[in-house]
């Protein structure tokens, strides 16, 4: 009799075609599980591009995140416990999983993409019946151990991409610099902007392109300069294209968990100048050998003046480039991610025989919406909660009922 293949469950918040940093993590290490020959079940809200599921043979699971938390979170359930030889649970920042942590009968890692807003605190939701609470940073690591995380159920599992391992194909004939940034303050937008606005007054041979939704104010400032382009968002794959295009990768956020872009640009060849803000950026660049790590604080000052240096001496940055390169392919693999989910799901921390529940709180979706406008009280008060990691509960039920309701046939 042939043997049934294992099955894992990946939960996440946004659905893999988003191509942001907790979809772009789920994407790849869903794929990396399916080659291996697992069946991947992917639960994530409902999308309309469903081609992914299909070329990489997993299968989508959708809920609904606002209508009605009581149905979605029984809906998961229900789907979890229809899934044969499942071995475990990859829980990326889906609140309802969390809920139900203590009526689950395989192990339940939760991934942790951020330790604070209300991302940080879904994530740590009903945690004495997860198994693995993991952070993908070292900041993060000590933050979680130091005020609310066993360092006995905490793992630190850095993120990774899929490794390209051709040579790298990157020229530096001129500086042909990008990012990805979003235009805001923790993630360095700010800087970054004055950092354009010093460089637009030089007569550096150079090109620059920012991916993102940047403010039409900020891009108008730049738009009789043909050395600066202001790109909206692009598909996944077009984005990745671009980056090819591209030598110099800017990074200055200034809080991350582990930076999926960045490891994105350094995996095509391209040389990062990113700040030493919270998160990875620490752990992955090595100031000087294969990209540069400048101070937070000035970062725009300090890239201005490099920039300038670097621009004087393009022919240096091949070996930078090839390092960075070299350090992905050997450090930040979605396979060495894969296999240390493999060795703690094997490592369950949870008796699951001994739980006894009497009553679940359900609790209300904590993420805003992709186009969230603010339009009275009650949008206000949700932001606030989204700032402030406050969560909010939906209803508090009797576990039986979760038990004992009649399962759909």
């Amino acid at each position: 009799m042939q043997k049934k293949s294992k099955a894992i469950a990946i939960f996440s918040s946004s659905s893999p075609t988003k191509g942001k940093g907790i979809s772009t993590y789920c994407r790849l290490v869903s794929e990396e599980f399916s080659r291996l020959g697992y069946n991947v079940y992917f639960f994530c809200p409902k999308c309309d591009e469903q081609t992914w599921f299909s070329e990489n043979n997993i299968t989508p699971v959708f809920f609904e995140t606002d209508s009605n938390p009581k149905a979605a979170t029984i809906q998961i359930l229900r789907a979890i416990e229809s899934i044969e030889n499942l071995c475990g649970i990859i829980n990326n920042d889906v609140i309802f999983i969390q809920s139900i942590a203590s009526l689950l009968t395989v192990p339940l890692i939760s991934v942790v993409h951020l330790d604070n807003f209300s991302i940080g605190k879904a994530a740590l939701v009903n945690q004495e019946f997860t198994d693995h609470i993991v952070a993908i940073s070292y900041d993060m690591y000590n933050a979680l151990t130091k005020s609310r995380v066993p360092s006995s159920k905490c793992a630190l599992v850095y993120n990774g991409v899929l490794p390209n391992l051709a040579r790298s194909t990157t020229t530096f004939d001129k500086l042909r610099m990008m990012t990805g940034v979003e235009y805001s303050k923790r993630k360095g937008g700010f800087a970054l902007l004055q950092l354009l606005r010093r460089l637009k007054q030089t007569t550096i041979d150079f090109s620059f392109a920012w991916f993102g939704n940047v403010p039409a104010k900020i891009s108008k400032e730049f738009e009789n300069d043909k050395r600066f382009d202001f790109v909206k968002h692009l598909p996944r794959e077009e984005y990745l294209q671009r980056v090819k295009d591209a030598n110099i990768y800017l990074f200055p956020s200034r809080e991350e968990g582990c930076p999926m872009s960045l490891k994105e640009a350094m995996n095509d060849g391209l040389v990062p100048i990113a700040a030493d803000g919270i998160g990875a950026m620490k752990n992955i660049i090595c100031n000087g050998i294969d990209g540069y790590l400048l101070k937070t604080k000035n970062w725009d000052k300090e890239a201005f003046l490099l920039i300038g240096e670097l621009n004087e001496q393009l022919s240096s940055l091949q070996s930078l480039s090839q390092l960075g390169k070299e350090k992905i392919i050997n450090n930040f693999t979605v396979a060495h991610v894969v296999k240390n989910l493999e060795s703690l799901i094997c490592r369950p921390t949870v008796d699951r025989a001994e739980i006894k529940m009497d009553k679940l709180k359900i609790y209300d979706w904590h993420r805003l919406p992709p186009k969230f406008v603010r339009n009275g009280y009650r949008d206000y008060w949700r932001q606030f909660c989204y700032r402030f990691g406050i969560l909010t509960i939906s209803e508090t039920i009797s576990s039986k009922l979760l038990v004992n309701v009649e399962k759909p046939q």
